[in-house]
């Protein structure tokens, strides 16, 4: 429970639009993707990556992508997809 609330913190950082903040966390959570053992790795895939952003308005999403860790991408986006403007 508590990554999934750490998931919550970074999606506020969003709306804020702290990219230090959402750096941090999503590297933070990349590594720990990257060197944990498979019970941290799931974690991180299942109750952080899954729960990021998902209350967030897609030109949220946009914005943040650039700032996300790369592992971080990559686990959001097999979930959801890349996030995208209803334009592009």
């Amino acid at each position: 429970m508590w990554i999934e609330a750490f998931a919550d913190r970074t999606s506020e950082a969003v709306k804020r639009r702290d990219e230090a903040v959402i750096k941090a966390h999503t590297e933070f959570m990349a590594t720990e993707h990257c060197q944990g053992p498979e019970s941290v790795r799931s974690l991180v895939d299942v109750a952080y990556a899954e729960n990021l952003m998902w209350d967030l308005d897609v030109s949220d999403r946009v914005w943040a992508w650039p700032h996300i860790a790369r592992t971080v991408r990559a686990l959001y986006e097999a979930i959801w997809g890349a996030p995208r403007n209803a334009n592009a």
